[in-house]
């Protein structure tokens, strides 16, 4: 502003005592503040905000710690201090989904599904080094830059840093098609109408965050109906359950559908669920096949692509229109918002079993050592493997 070229365009001078870097007016009384994420603007109000790279690297991206410190600096910090009518502008390397910027567009297309009339619309400007579909100026596959950085120059750069640096610093985008671990083409659907002239084996995982807080995790929730050539049919969604209600939705769950097994993570179920439940099944006099799950000390993200191999070789289908979550988690795993649902669909490796070799038997029965084993007979069918009567 003191340039001289910017004097001969520009009116606007710096008043003589307010000159800081991080802070100064105008002889106009406008002004310009500076402060980093998380730090105080109290009293201090705006017409134009601006923020600035607020994640620095990867490290930070991928901490949810910091991510949540951001948003709630947004929240209770930088977003009060709009001075009415104004504007605000976010510039940053989009290296997760879960960032700020991937909050804001997440609560706009929310707001917007849900029919609120009032809320934040945003524009978004992405320049992306290689085109990734046809543009005004350019074609897909065509260099931003082709005088300075070349087509050639960009795939040498793409192939030294890897796909995820490439996709966050070059792309604008944490995601894309090549990245993807799961690929779209590999979901296969199937129809419940098709589903029901099938024999399964049905089996329950949960992968449970107890808590109705809206920053905790889902309680991800995974039916899959197993068929006699051992193929998986997936139905699966996430939601925020209190322990009361996700014991409820545990009983529900079971009373349709008759699980073989019920899978839960071991270290939640003993440390939060099980007095409640044992007391609950005693009540109803419904006793579940509960199994404690185990994650083996291996990460989350190792255990989630255990189920690679089955999604290419496509012996997975998600029946049509209950998986919408569960393929939202799979395109933009590893670096997706959510990842409750294939967490819990990875502990199906750990239960799922196809049907065995049927013998017609229509006398098997068993008699139950004690109450907590439950009414088997009830649930038993009439065509029954013997070897199965074991694990009763």
């Amino acid at each position: 502003m003191n340039d001289e070229n910017y004097q001969q365009i520009f009116d606007t001078r710096l008043r003589s005592d307010s000159k800081s870097k991080a802070k100064w007016l105008t002889q106009q009384n406008g002004g310009y503040t500076a402060t980093g994420i998380g730090g105080a603007i109290t009293g201090r109000g705006f017409k134009i905000g601006i923020i600035d790279d607020p994640i620095k690297n990867r490290e930070e991206a991928g901490s949810i710690n910091y991510r949540n410190k951001i948003w709630d600096w947004w929240k209770s910090t930088f977003y009060t201090r709009q001075d009415g009518q104004g504007a605000i502008i976010v510039i940053m390397t989009r290296w997760h989904m879960d960032d700020l910027v991937g909050r804001l567009l997440k609560k706009q297309e929310e707001d917007k599904t849900s029919g609120i009339t009032n809320y934040d619309e945003w524009e978004v400007i992405r320049f992306p080094a290689i085109a990734e579909q046809d543009e005004k100026y350019r074609k897909e596959g065509e260099a931003l830059w082709q005088g300075k950085f070349h087509l050639d120059i960009l795939k040498t750069i793409k192939n030294s840093l890897g796909i995820y640096e490439w996709a966050a610093l070059y792309q604008q985008n944490p995601i894309t098609s090549e990245a993807q671990e799961f690929k779209e083409n590999w979901f296969k659907t199937i129809t419940r109408e098709e589903l029901s002239r099938l024999e399964t084996r049905n089996f329950l995982t949960i992968d449970t965050a107890v808590s109705q807080k809206d920053t905790a995790n889902y309680t991800g929730i995974v039916k899959n109906y197993v068929d006699r050539e051992n193929k998986w049919n997936i139905s699966a969604y996430r939601a925020r359950l209190s322990p009361t209600q996700l014991i409820d939705t545990i009983f529900t769950l079971y009373s349709k559908d008759r699980y073989e097994k019920i899978g839960i993570e071991k270290t939640i179920y003993s440390m939060a669920l099980k007095p409640f439940l044992d007391e609950e099944m005693r009540k109803r006099n419904i006793f579940l096949p509960i199994v404690e799950l185990l994650h083996k000390e291996q990460q989350k993200e190792i255990r989630i692509r255990g189920l690679i191999p089955r999604y290419e070789s496509g012996s997975i289908f998600h029946i049509k229109g209950e998986c919408k979550d569960l393929e939202e988690e799979l395109i933009t795993f590893p670096k997706g918002i959510y990842d409750d649902i294939l967490d819990s669909e990875a502990y199906q490796l750990q239960i799922a079993e196809r049907p065995d070799e049927i013998i017609q038997s229509q006398s098997m029965r068993y008699e139950p050592m004690s109450e907590y084993e439950g009414n088997v007979n009830e649930f038993l069918k009439p065509i029954v493997d013997p070897q199965e009567l074991g694990k009763w």
